[in-house]
């Protein structure tokens, strides 16, 4: 297919936003509310108003304002059987509608079709109907965002669920041909053919000492799934080395980043998602072991983190000084992350306040009686921080029964606190407030928790 284009200069054009490869955008609510209770295909359980569905025109309008670049007004399509273009505006609705199902990546989805929209008034009129408030009205940091995009990443995160046991022999495959490449001193061409019948590749950076060979390794991996072993290379390579390299990562290839014990800081982190921002392929993020929040603006690249939509599934941040004001920062953004299904924040400075604010987000009561969960995430694991022991009845287990509770209701309308018990999602020290009685109980738990931890990490 060939794709044929000229510019209209009659045309006007709308103000590009600032990132154009960004899926999301902002829109206008100024619907009165009325009382619904819907379970969005993401995993959120709303039980709000209907203001948060913004019309198709004005949802639609403000995308295509926000996103429009300057593009071109005519496309005609071109095969080898046609001697005359075929113009793609002569065709039917339907057929426009699934002409743009096939763009073929998220990164140059929206450029094409803002761009597209804002050529003439026919356009602009397929692409809002296209655009319609089923296609994109979900939430995820505070932006909308098409709801194929979300669907499409939560179900690459099934298949890999689904495929960790397989994807870890290809890992130790990938490991031991690599090995034998770069022994043997071959090019980064033979390297990468040697391992392309593999579904997943695993690269140990402390084993690969040339950064351009690195680099060049990393420009030629088509696998599903990617992982990126760089524990313990030090903050020095980390940032002059690999961070180049991951920008030559191949659009449509998952990344799994073990980035942990390189003393990281926050400004170095800012770095990182720079780089993971121009290419949304990261479903898990290691960061455990680095120094990464001790300054008053140190939090603000964690924000990115979950701010910035993305398909990440798992982010460890353990060991890092992370908060309560960090927490509460988290704790804004945590409850419509539509991706996120397990976060570790073990052996952190969280107290009380900054626990019960991380709990409370999967699961709350809002003063209007909105209930609001998030029943994607399943895991937040909040052992060893500052919280008392001796205050938990009160506070911290109370707020971890509260929203087992709503989760739990949330997932089957048929739950009955007094025969069933809920899935233990919010790890905490003790799953009993009397600890001394029960203390093998919470031994078991805790191991329970370790091993599923370790189990869903690549």
């Amino acid at each position: 297919m060939h794709i044929d284009a000229t510019s209209r200069s009659e045309q006007k054009l709308y103000n590009s936003a600032h990132d154009p490869s960004n899926s999301s955008a902002q829109a206008e609510q100024n619907i009165p509310p009325r009382m619904v209770s819907t379970r969005t295909d993401t995993g959120l359980i709303i039980n709000t108003t209907a203001s948060t569905t913004p019309s198709n025109t004005a949802l639609a309008d403000t995308l295509i304002k926000e996103q429009a670049q300057q593009a071109p007004s005519s496309i005609t399509l071109r095969n080898r059987h046609q001697a005359q273009p075929v113009l793609i505006n002569t065709l039917p609705t339907e057929l426009k509608h699934y002409i743009f199902n096939q763009l073929p990546h998220t990164a140059l989805f929206d450029p094409s079709l803002f761009a597209l929209a804002v050529t003439c008034r026919d356009w602009h009129s397929v692409v809002k109907a296209f655009l319609s408030p089923e296609r994109i009205c979900v939430a995820f940091g505070g932006k909308t965002l098409r709801r194929e995009v979300v669907a499409q990443w939560q179900a690459r995160n099934q298949y890999l669920s689904a495929q960790i046991a397989e994807l870890r022999r290809n890992f130790k495959t990938s490991r031991q041909l690599i090995a034998q490449g770069i022994a043997a001193q071959a090019s980064a061409e033979v390297i990468a053919q040697s391992v392309s019948h593999l579904s997943g590749v695993d690269l140990n950076v402390k084993e690969i000492n040339d950064a351009a060979l690195l680099s060049e390794l990393i420009a030629r991996l088509h696998q599903p799934q990617i992982k990126v072993s760089a524990r313990d290379i030090g903050c020095k390579r980390f940032t002059q080395q690999l961070i180049p390299a991951l920008a030559q990562l191949n659009a449509g290839c998952l990344l799994a980043l073990d980035a942990s014990g390189n003393y990281l800081r926050s400004r170095h982190l800012q770095t990182l998602i720079n780089v993971l921002i121009k290419n949304s392929c990261t479903t898990q993020l290691d960061l455990s072991g680095n120094p990464l929040f001790f300054g008053e603006k140190d939090y603000m690249p964690l924000l990115a983190l979950f701010d910035t939509p993305s398909p990440l599934s798992h982010l460890y941040l353990a060991v890092t000084g992370l908060n309560d004001k960090n927490a509460y920062a988290i704790s804004k953004l945590l409850t419509s992350n539509p991706c996120l299904q397990h976060l570790d924040l073990r052996n952190n400075y969280l107290s009380n306040d900054g626990a019960k604010a991380l709990i409370n987000a999967l699961a709350f009561i809002s003063q209007t009686g909105e209930i609001r969960t998030n029943t994607v995430l399943r895991a937040l694991r909040l052992q060893s921080n500052s919280y008392s022991f001796n205050d938990l009845e009160g506070s911290v287990f109370s707020a971890v029964e509260a929203t087992h509770q709503l989760l739990a209701r949330a997932n089957n309308p048929q739950f009955d606190p007094q025969r069933h018990i809920p899935m233990p999602v919010i790890q905490i020290d003790g799953v009993a407030v009397d600890s001394s009685s029960l203390t093998t109980m919470q031994h078991l738990f805790q191991d329970q928790f370790d091993a599923n931890a370790l189990f869903e990490k690549l």
